[in-house]
C-alpha cells in the first residue's frame, strides 16, 4: 500500500468551495476545498490530501475480512460512508487514501482491519 498521504486526482468539476475529484480508477468524490495555495482548473491533475471531517461522534465499525471497499454517498450533501482498510493510521478505499489524527489516537488497534466510518464531509487539501 502507498505509505504517502497523497492522492493524485483529476478535478472533474469546481463550484466555489465544492469540488468533484476523480482518481485513476475513475472513482469520484464530492469534497469541500479546505485549502488550495493556487488557482484550480477543471480537468487538471493535482496532488491532494483527503481528511475526514466529523462533527460529532466517530461511528467506526470493524468489519470482516471479506468485505469489499466502497464509498457510499449519503444524501445530497457532503456525507459519506466509507468502507476500507485501516493501514498505518490511514484509510484506504476505492483508490483513495484518507487521513485523520483519530485513526492513530483512538483506533490504532484496528490497524490492518476492514472498517466502516461515517463522515460529515471530506476535506480536500491541494498540495
Amino acid at each position: 500500500m502507498n505509505s504517502k498521504n497523497e492522492n493524485v486526482i483529476t478535478l472533474a468539476s469546481l463550484d466555489d468551495d465544492q469540488v468533484v475529484i476523480q482518481n485513476e480508477d475513475k472513482n469520484t468524490l464530492m469534497c469541500f476545498i479546505a485549502s488550495s495555495p493556487y488557482k484550480l482548473a477543471e480537468e487538471q491533475n493535482y496532488n491532494v490530501e483527503l481528511k475526514l471531517f466529523i462533527l460529532d461522534d466517530y461511528l467506526v465499525e470493524e468489519l470482516g475480512e471479506n468485505v469489499q471497499p466502497e464509498i457510499q454517498k449519503k444524501g445530497t450533501g457532503f456525507k459519506y460512508k466509507i468502507v476500507g482498510q485501516l493501514h498505518e493510521n490511514k484509510l484506504y478505499s476505492c483508490g483513495f487514501v484518507f487521513i485523520d489524527e483519530v485513526f492513530e489516537s483512538d483506533f490504532s488497534y484496528l490497524d490492518g482491519k476492514m472498517i466502516s466510518i461515517e463522515t460529515d464531509r471530506i476535506d480536500v487539501h491541494f498540495l
